[in-house]
């Protein structure tokens, strides 16, 4: 069995510095719970917040975390060939169907070395970096929905990673033989073999449904949902859009990808949803029957 207390640790000490901030923050979280316990008063709404806050970020820094061992150490050996397999099912789809386009699209790119370097930069960096600063613009601000999102952070995650065991998927990039080119490779930031430097946690069958697009639709729909300000929700408009055209411009993803991303936000936010009215519902009904409690039957 794959110990996974022992790899975490194994990690951090290798360098993972998500790994070290999330324990770090968790760990100042505990220790500021234990010391209101002990001092017994009154805390500044402030610092609470400030707390809650820290708590929030370890939990979610974490949970990536957390993810990223789990979809890196399913067996890529064992499904390099059903990974090929279905590659060749999606791309098969799309050209019978008319929406085969993603070679033309990163050629179109390709020879601006420096555009390709940006898109490269914002596919590693905005993943990650922008869903945690709107997690942190939405706990402060908005903090109504923050837990709702949250947790449909947490719940697309898991679906996906369930996704990527049952149904693995091999990226346009590995499929030279129709158009396509790895532009890691070409840009030197990746050696032959498309290894990354983070292979600890790599996983090159993670394809289907995108990640990538997963946390930009609930980031962009939620700025839609909630922000008080044109350019706000102009910004959560056009943000799931961009991060498209940069996961089929930089070969990492097929069209079909971003439509089962679509379909995994859809159907987990409905769920979450059912799941949240459900939970009040019955909340609000026990609190009903506890305030109005048995009523001892009168004399007869």
């Amino acid at each position: 069995m794959f110990d996974w207390l022992g790899a975490l640790v194994a990690d951090a000490l290798e360098g993972d510095y998500l790994l070290v901030v999330a324990a770090f923050l968790l760990l100042a979280y505990g220790i500021w719970r234990i010391t209101v316990k002990i001092l017994d008063r009154p805390i500044d709404r402030r610092l609470q917040r400030f707390f809650g806050l820290t708590c929030q970020i370890g939990l979610t820094l974490m949970f990536e975390r957390l993810y990223e061992f789990s979809r890196a150490h399913i067996a890529v050996d064992q499904l390099t060939a059903l990974a090929y397999s279905n590659g060749y099912r999606l791309l098969d789809f799309e050209i019978t169907h008319g929406i085969f386009f993603e070679a033309r699209l990163e050629q179109l790119f390709l020879p601006d070395q420096l555009l390709m370097h940006a898109i490269y930069g914002f596919y590693a960096f905005a993943h990650l970096f922008v869903t945690l600063g709107f997690l942190i613009w939405l706990y402060l601000r908005r903090n109504q929905a923050f837990s709702f999102v949250r947790n449909l952070f947490y719940l697309t995650t898991g679906v996906a990673l369930i996704v990527y065991m049952t149904f693995p998927v091999a990226p346009p990039r590995m499929f030279p033989n129709y158009g396509f080119f790895d532009p890691a490779q070409i840009l030197h930031l990746a050696p032959a073999g498309g290894a990354q430097l983070t292979s600890y946690t790599y996983n090159p069958f993670a394809a289907m449904p995108s990640l990538h697009l997963v946390y930009a639709l609930i980031v962009g729909g939620t700025l839609v949902v909630v922000g008080r300000h044109l350019w706000l929700r102009l910004a959560g408009a056009l943000y799931p859009f961009l991060m498209l055209a940069v996961i089929l411009i930089s070969a990492n993803h097929w069209i079909m990808d971003a439509f089962g991303a679509v379909v995994v936000v859809a159907l987990s936010a409905l769920l979450l949803y059912l799941t949240t009215r459900t939970a009040s519902a019955a909340r609000s009904f026990i609190t009903a029957q506890g305030r109005q409690g048995f009523r001892a039957p009168g004399p007869g």
